[in-house]
């Protein structure tokens, strides 16, 4: 399975899951991996790049999931000048990594393969304090629709879901945010584990978009739905 930022917070929790039952786990992301039995180191500078040297390192392997948890968050509303460089910032990260990640599974998934997208909770409505974060997760959540489309070109029988955090239990939202409530935010193993469970056999249709939220130490995974309407 390849990880596609495989050496963050959840990433590393993927990737020690899949270890544990033997799954073969090839780590994408900025840096080597020493958990992974195989990194591939990109630059992050262009799509085109990164999607090429993946694709060289893959070479004809076939892999039974792709896992895009590359990411990040910035704040900022569209009054603010900032608000231009924060958007950027989150194409680049949210998107673009969730781009080259559907190249790749497109390329080296096999079929009836898996493909996991990260998106949010936080874009299923609007989010004027931070307008680039909800942009760019909001178009993932439509790029999820895409692939999920009989004419995607995904492998047959491949599967497109994505998961859609409120807030993940991670050291850096515990710095940035000391005082909250952690019983509310959803533990970095109970996302590995469902992921999991997609990849062995529990698989949701595809297209799925799965809000993950988490109360009390509870966590729950509610299926919602993006509608458009046509006037």
């Amino acid at each position: 399975a390849v990880v596609y930022g495989g050496n963050g917070a959840l990433g590393k929790c993927i990737v020690e899951a899949l270890n544990k039952f033997d799954v073969i786990t090839i780590c994408v992301d900025l840096m080597n991996s020493d958990n992974a039995e195989e990194s591939i180191k990109i630059e992050g500078s262009s799509m085109e790049a990164d999607a090429k040297l993946i694709t060289n390192a893959l070479g004809e392997r076939k892999v039974d999931a792709v896992f895009c948890v590359a990411g990040g968050w910035a704040g900022g509303n569209i009054c603010d000048e900032s608000s231009f460089s924060a958007i950027e910032k989150m194409w680049k990260f949210n998107v673009q990594s969730a781009v080259v990640a559907s190249h790749i599974a497109s390329r080296h998934l096999k079929e009836g393969g898996l493909l996991v997208l990260t998106g949010s909770s936080a874009a299923l409505s609007g989010t004027p304090g931070m307008i680039g974060y909800g942009l760019s997760k909001a178009a993932t959540h439509q790029l999820v629709q895409s692939l999920a489309m009989h004419d995607s070109k995904l492998p047959q029988g491949s599967s497109v879901v994505a998961i859609l955090p409120i807030t993940l239990d991670t050291p850096a939202n515990r710095a940035g945010m000391p005082g909250a409530d952690f019983s509310s935010w959803t533990p970095l193993s109970e996302v590995a584990e469902k992921l999991l469970s997609w990849l062995k056999s529990d698989r949701p249709p595809s297209g799925s978009l799965f809000e993950v939220e988490t109360s009390k130490g509870v966590t729950k995974w509610i299926a919602v739905h993006i509608t458009v309407s046509k006037q």
